[in-house]
């Protein structure tokens, strides 16, 4: 069983308490610090002010952020498996060359 901490992070104007696994504490930390990032990022535009407001914006941006990560992830491992499947017909047709 993992063991658990719990962590203090400051996002925006409050300080929330989260429990996760120990061996993530640095990676929820940096997560908060992105999204405190972003929030103040959107409150400096001067539009919007609310913090439900501009957590459901930081959240959208990051979502959006995370589905053309995972586009790009797809489009590159389909164009490294056809490199693959290439180098192996390569490699198969070498060894199947005449002369040898």
């Amino acid at each position: 069983m993992t063991d658990m901490a719990t962590v203090r992070v400051q996002v925006l104007d409050g300080e929330y308490q989260v429990r996760c696994a120990e061996d993530q504490v640095d990676e929820l930390r940096a997560s908060a610090k992105d999204l405190d990032g972003r929030m103040r990022q959107i409150r400096n535009t001067g539009q919007i002010y609310a913090v439900d407001r501009l957590a459901i914006l930081a959240a959208l941006n990051i979502a959006h952020d995370n589905r053309r990560m995972r586009r790009r992830l797809r489009r590159a491992e389909h164009g490294a498996s056809a490199l693959l499947a290439r180098v192996d017909e390569a490699l198969v047709a070498g060894q199947t060359a005449p002369g040898d």
